[in-house]
């Protein structure tokens, strides 16, 4: 019985043993880091926009409700149901401030809120921290 060879004189089947489960190691490991790499930009960019959400709504609120909020953690009353605006954001780690002012016939509203981030990839962790929106609204 005689097998295929290669030029160095190898027999192929020799030769071959493990490439498919080398291969298919080598590409899922990229495959899965860029799938996690997108999972965790979107989660980025859904805590950005969720809490650019909440500032919008807390503006929102103190303009028609002549609303204001010390700086803290919407837990209760019209902080809670505008915490409710962006669901995925825990509100034990959002910190919430409203600051409506009255000068020289004006109306001026001020709102910051805070959010911690953190990727889930090592190699992004330190690109992590405190996501912050702010507005400023005079009327």
């Amino acid at each position: 019985m005689s097998r295929a060879t290669n030029k160095s004189g190898r027999l192929w089947p020799q030769d071959r043993k493990g490439v498919t489960a080398l291969e298919t190691a080598l590409v899922l490991g990229v495959f899965f880091l860029l799938l996690f790499g997108v999972m965790d930009l979107s989660r980025y960019f859904l805590t950005w926009h969720g809490l650019n959400t909440v500032v919008s709504e807390a503006a929102r609120a103190s303009m028609i409700n002549n609303w204001n909020y010390p700086c803290g953690n919407p837990t209760s009353g019209t902080a809670a149901t505008i915490a409710t605006a962006a669901p995925f954001l825990d509100p034990n780690k959002l910190q919430l401030c409203v600051t409506k002012t009255v000068s020289s016939g004006n109306n001026n509203i001020s709102v910051t809120a805070t959010y911690p981030f953190s990727f889930m990839i090592s190699g992004f962790s330190s690109a992590g921290g405190t996501l912050s929106a702010a507005t400023q609204l005079t009327y």
